[in-house]
């Protein structure tokens, strides 16, 4: 993904989770959260944010990644802010709630 990206000339937006960061402090997390996975899954997310973020930093690379501790998803069952501003209204033809121009 990121080499297509890269030799396609693409923009990537990485839509990621929360595993990544030290659980100890998820609940003011920010631009300089600690990452210190504590489970497998964290580690794989870390590497691979590390690897979009490297080439971003090489000027290689335009991306971002976006995280939500949230489930996300047109059949998810328990509604996330992300699923009712987002999903939802795209799902109908409308403009994302908030959506700024």
């Amino acid at each position: 993904m990121i080499d297509a990206c890269i030799e396609h000339n693409c923009k990537l937006v990485f839509f990621d989770n929360i595993y990544m960061y030290d659980p100890n402090f998820l609940d003011e997390m920010n631009e300089e959260t600690p990452i210190n996975p504590s489970s497998k899954k964290g580690k794989v997310r870390a590497v691979i944010a590390g690897m979009i973020m490297e080439k971003v930093k090489k000027g290689e690379l335009e991306a971002l990644i976006a995280r939500s501790a949230d489930f996300y998803g047109p059949n998810i069952k328990n509604s996330s802010i992300l699923t009712e501003m987002v999903f939802k209204p795209l799902s109908t033809a409308k403009k994302p709630i908030g959506w700024l121009r």
